[in-house]
């Protein structure tokens, strides 16, 4: 890939996806909205609260996602002074792993949280 191209690659994922990822959940119609009890937790008197923990969720998502993609950017440059040119397995599996790892932790919460009836 040239240099032109992976910059742009770069500030597409880093900026764009997770734009994309902190405001998905401000712009969905509810009827694609799929949680647990989705009637309870959408009831009027709940429903701020719980629109509110679905957008503050998806923000720290996309904190995630940016973390991830700078970290893999920061793995590439470093590949790149290396002769010739490689990315080091262990610590792109390592943060594969631990993004993995973040990932799961997060989808169990929010699953948590709106499966319990308050």
């Amino acid at each position: 890939m040239s240099r032109g191209t992976y910059l742009a690659v770069m500030i597409v994922m880093v900026i764009l996806v997770p734009l994309m990822v902190a405001f998905a959940s401000r712009v969905f119609p509810e009827n694609v909205l799929n949680i647990p009890n989705k009637s309870y937790w959408l009831s009027p008197e709940r429903r701020a609260g719980s629109l509110a923990f679905i957008s503050l969720w998806s923000q720290w998502c996309s904190i995630g996602v940016t973390v991830f993609f700078c970290y893999l950017h920061w793995l590439v440059v470093r590949g790149n002074g290396f002769t010739p040119p490689q990315l080091e397995s262990i610590p792109m599996y390592g943060g594969s792993v631990v993004a993995l790892v973040a990932l799961t932790i997060g989808i169990v919460a929010l699953v948590a949280r709106f499966r319990r009836l308050a």
